[in-house]
């Protein structure tokens, strides 16, 4: 409608695809043609393109959680900051975020001559409870858990963490930043479970602090994710509640990592390559995750603290 007609090669193209059944190649059939157009624009953007596109929703984001409140901002090499905090403490944030992105690059053993993520990271600061339930409420249309302090998002077009701010400097930020980070990167190597990349984000977390409580909590609860389960892949199906499947896929995680280092780094390499999770993870492991978790319950594995570190000796 007012603009020249399609080319001959190009309604061609479209031909063909009907020929051969139209076969929507997309993960959802039902999304709306708006997203599928900007996921297909974000896959062809370069990190700075996207980069700019996560900035604006970071702003709209912002707005719909506290639109009375100007938020404080900081920018560093891999992270776009928003909070309501001082910009003390943002900066603060940004340099442990910084800290831990090396870190998690040599745990996965990541390309570290490109951005560990493809168009940055937006990390949402809250001083308060309220604001960080707000935020759940109004950006992600659900209720938080109260135990949270953070908790992360990604789908390509967006990737973010939100968190409340320690309110102590016996609160490490190391671990909690770690988590967030990690399970965004390995969300981003394609179409992955969450279960797997909520695992490995617990599973560097431990790597980089074992010590941290909240790492120790982890550990503490894996023999109630065992004895809660009636079957070994009930943190695959959803049958427990999330904070005991995410214990299970932690602990999931790195008994794959111990069993067999060199098998994991396989499938993260397939994952880097574009191969389909389920595939990639069949090749690697001749078997299914529910396959393998028969294995793991046998034998569930952690990752604790040096001696004298904080964590739970038993877990």
């Amino acid at each position: 409608q007012g603009k020249p007609p399609l080319e001959d090669a190009f309604i061609a193209k479209i031909e063909t695809w009907i020929k051969e059944g139209a076969t929507f190649d997309s993960n959802d059939p039902a999304m709306n043609l708006a997203r599928v157009a900007a996921l297909s624009k974000a896959l062809r953007a370069t990190h700075e393109e996207l980069a700019e596109d996560r900035g604006r929703l970071a702003s709209d984001n912002w707005r719909l959680a506290m639109p009375t409140a100007e938020p404080t901002k900081f920018e560093s090499k891999n992270f776009l900051l928003y909070g309501n905090v001082g910009p003390n403490s943002l900066t603060e944030v940004a340099d442990v975020a910084e800290s831990v992105i090396p870190r998690i690059a040599t745990i996965f053993k990541a390309d570290t001559d490109t951005p560990l993520l493809k168009g940055r990271m937006t990390l949402f600061v809250f001083g308060q409870r309220y604001d960080y339930t707000e935020f759940g409420q109004m950006v992600e249309k659900r209720e938080l858990p109260k135990e949270w302090k953070a908790h992360w998002q990604f789908d390509i077009l967006d990737a973010y963490a939100a968190m409340l701010m320690p309110r102590s400097k016996d609160d490490a930020m190391e671990a909690l930043l770690a988590h967030q980070i990690a399970s965004a990167y390995v969300a981003s190597l394609g179409n992955v479970p969450r279960w797997f990349s909520e695992g490995c984000g617990r599973m560097a977390a431990a790597k980089i602090d074992a010590a941290d409580k909240r790492v120790a909590a982890t550990n503490e609860a894996i023999p109630e994710a065992l004895s809660t389960s009636t079957k070994p892949d009930d943190f695959l199906t959803g049958k427990l509640s999330m904070e005991l499947r995410d214990v299970a896929s932690y602990s999931f995680v790195c008994f794959l990592v111990q069993k067999n280092p060199k098998s994991f780094d396989q499938l993260l390499d397939a994952l880097r390559k574009g191969t389909d999770f389920e595939k990639a993870f069949a090749a690697t492991y001749r078997a299914t995750p529910n396959q393998v978790a028969e294995a793991w319950a046998k034998q569930p594995a952690s990752i604790k603290g040096k001696a004298g570190a904080r964590t739970n000796k038993k877990s």
